[in-house]
């Protein structure tokens, strides 16, 4: 019974590790390309994916935006991402990212409907990571099943001798003898309570000090400090290569801002400096008073969300 229960205790975990590693995730919804150009209002600021093969590309280098042509089998939609990221024609991708329903020029191509790129994976390519997790999670089992499987040796009886009284009982082997040079440990009364000094208590830091923790926390690399807006005077510390900003609660910064998008703008780590890029927002992302799509940030920059100024603060 035993042997079973442990062949059905490791089915269970392989099966568990190839699915829970293998494959897209279920979120965001995979949609058609026909779907989304034929409703367009219905799948306007929603976050999806998408599935297909590039057709074509094109870039705008002065305001450091690309584009490419993205097609399934049931049709074709436009794709807006950077510059520098642009796919090769020809290239399998799955897509993820969120539909705008509004026009943008790029280059000498006008975009009415497109998708705002956040996230692709190859589809050509094999997915390396997980194999070398499925293998290593299969050598685990491998030897764990060894080990629980393994035959116990048998312990053989070998009888005592011990000579009988006359009763016919056993005698009971006498106690072991105390060394000659034993002595009971002396009696130590306990400490009273007035006596015991107490133990020293970390310093206490006040709550706009924030550094690298002792504890080993993540490092702070800057900070955006809201000067006016719903949520005046908050400070967020960015811990974080990549920080999303916007309307919806599930951004890393959520301002609490009517005519903010629900995904704002975001905020990028590269080389020790951070760049804030607009994610096709509704009223636009300004830094020190001029809109951008993108642009690299120094200290004390202004960034003006919806009704909402922030400043950026490096440590």
């Amino acid at each position: 019974m035993k042997k079973w229960m442990t062949w059905f205790c490791l089915l269970g975990l392989m099966i568990g590790l190839v699915s829970c590693t293998s494959g897209y995730p279920a979120e965001p919804l995979l949609v058609k390309t026909a779907d989304i150009n034929a409703n367009p209002v219905n799948y306007d600021q929603r976050f999806l994916s998408v599935k297909g093969t590039v057709t074509a590309t094109g870039t705008q280098p002065s305001m450091q935006i690309g584009w490419y042509d993205f097609a399934d089998e049931t049709g074709t939609i436009a794709i807006l991402t950077t510059a520098n990221d642009t796919p090769a024609v020809g290239e399998e991708l799955w897509v993820s990212g969120t539909v705008m329903n509004m026009t943008k020029i790029v280059g000498q191509r006008s975009l009415a409907i497109f998708l705002q790129e956040k996230e692709k994976r190859s589809l050509n390519q094999m997915n390396l990571p997980l194999i070398i997790g499925v293998v290593v999670g299969l050598i685990i089992l491998a030897l764990l099943l060894m080990l629980l499987l393994k035959p116990k040796p048998k312990t053989q009886y070998q009888p005592i001798a011990q000579p009988y009284p006359a009763s016919g009982r056993p005698m009971a082997p006498p106690p072991p003898a105390a060394p000659s040079n034993y002595a009971p440990p002396s009696y130590q009364p306990p400490k009273s309570s007035s006596t015991v000094m107490d133990e020293p208590k970390p310093p206490v830091r006040s709550s706009s000090e924030t550094v690298v923790s002792e504890s080993g926390a993540e490092p702070v690399f800057a900070y955006l400090i809201v000067k006016s807006g719903a949520k005046a005077g908050a400070n967020f510390p960015l811990k974080k290569s990549t920080i999303k900003l916007g309307r919806d609660a599930g951004n890393d910064i959520n301002l609490d801002d009517k005519k903010a998008s629900r995904e704002h703008a975001k905020l990028k780590l590269q080389d020790g400096a951070y760049t804030i890029y607009d994610l096709a927002s509704s009223n636009g992302t300004f830094v020190n008073g001029v809109k951008i799509q993108t642009q690299n940030l120094s200290d004390s920059d202004e960034i003006q969300i919806g009704d909402s100024v922030l400043v950026f603060k490096k440590v």
